[in-house]
């Protein structure tokens, strides 16, 4: 069973991905923010990581920065509604150059991120 790591500072939409994830088989570990979810991964072995991208404290783009440099290789995926300070595309732009492999769009299709985590994790 592959293990899910969501970090997202939004209660409600934490509790839906975790209940999305599960239901598909999917083992889930949450965080509530950036700096809770780094910690989980200097303990917690994860299959991948899907990050929001606008969070107090430390946002998703300085996560993944973060988790490049202790997890090079673990899959990530960013979901964003967009900001004031960067558009969406600007999000997307900078996330791929940091090997993220899909940005979603919020609100997110739920079947569309689980076809995406299956074939990301190679996962029927």
């Amino acid at each position: 069973m592959a293990t899910i790591l969501v970090i997202e500072d939004h209660d409600e939409l934490r509790r839906m991905l975790d209940s999305a994830l599960r239901s598909s088989g999917l083992h889930v570990i949450q965080a509530e923010n950036g700096v809770q979810g780094l910690r989980v991964l200097e303990v917690m072995p994860v299959d991948l990581v899907l990050t929001d991208v606008l969070m107090p404290d430390m946002d998703g783009i300085e996560v993944v920065s973060a988790l490049r440099k202790s997890h090079p290789g673990l899959p990530v995926i960013a979901m964003s509604g967009g900001g004031q300070w960067m558009e969406v595309a600007d999000f997307q732009h900078v996330l791929q150059r940091l090997g993220v492999a899909a940005v979603f769009h919020k609100p997110i299709s739920i079947s569309t991120l689980l076809t995406v985590i299956h074939q990301i994790l190679q996962i029927r």
